[in-house]
């Protein structure tokens, strides 16, 4: 089954941030409701997560475009993601949860980058005669991250948060299935120039002042990204705030996303 090439790529983009919408903000208070996990440990199976995405997404990302198999890698990702969540729900020691919440991290870091490879290196399509632009596609995704946010924060309550790993697994099979209806990648082949190794090409680029400077400045935007998703639904939680309002604090930056990209 093929569609409308834009289209293809908003359910897929759709799908894959809405598994990401009703899971992101409140993974934290799913290890402390049902595992009775404490801050440390929550910062524990956080951090090891994170950890583990900055292998696994170039990993998987070369090995996608040597073979030329994006789409299949991505549904393969997304599907054992999916399959790890509901795995999350039968963890009862923290040993085991900490080796599930690994391997989920592992699947879900290179779904982005392989999605926008996806869409930035194919065919620009048409839509209506217009150029049919990444921000579109973008800014719809953080859209369906606001729904899943908004909508799981209806569902969940002080005490059952349960229906977060049912929602993430469903879109994240969503986002899986809907591969099948991305026009077909044209494989490019390529080869190394001058012999020169992974690392050699990485220490070229640390040699670049502003190279050097931009991963300083991004480190130091996406740490203290990190403490306020991993503690800010904990903390709002603990204050009294019921989780349909946390969904609506929640959603109200990702708001502004959505103004961004389109």
């Amino acid at each position: 089954m093929r569609i409308n090439a834009p289209v293809a790529y908003i359910l897929l983009y759709a799908a894959l941030y809405a598994a990401f919408g009703v899971s992101s903000p409140f993974w934290p208070r799913f290890f402390e409701t049902t595992k009775a996990l404490g801050p440390q440990e929550i910062g524990i199976v956080l951090a090891s997560g994170m950890f583990t995405r900055l292998f696994a997404g170039p990993l998987v990302g070369m090995f996608a475009d040597q073979t030329g198999a994006l789409r299949l890698a991505l549904a393969i990702c997304a599907a054992l993601a999916a399959a790890s969540a509901a795995a999350l729900l039968w963890a009862h020691s923290f040993a085991l949860l900490l080796f599930i919440t690994i391997i989920q991290a592992a699947s879900l870091a290179p779904t982005t980058s392989l999605a926008d490879a996806l869409s930035v290196n194919a065919a620009r399509p048409q839509m209506a005669g217009k150029e049919f632009e990444y921000g579109w596609i973008r800014g719809s995704a953080s859209l369906a991250f606001i729904f899943g946010t908004l909508t799981v924060g209806q569902l969940i309550s002080r005490t059952d948060v349960t229906p977060i790993v049912w929602m993430n697994l469903l879109f994240l099979l969503l986002a899986a299935a809907s591969t099948a209806l991305l026009p077909p990648v044209v494989r490019r082949t390529w080869a190394r120039t001058g012999g020169r190794s992974l690392i050699g090409e990485l220490g070229e680029l640390l040699q670049i002042y502003r190279f050097r400077m931009l991963i300083l400045v991004s480190s130091s935007i996406y740490g203290s990204h990190a403490m306020h998703d991993g503690f800010a639904v904990v903390w709002w939680s603990a204050a009294g705030i019921e989780p349909s309002t946390i969904s609506l604090l929640w959603s109200e930056a990702v708001a502004t996303e959505v103004v961004v990209f389109l």
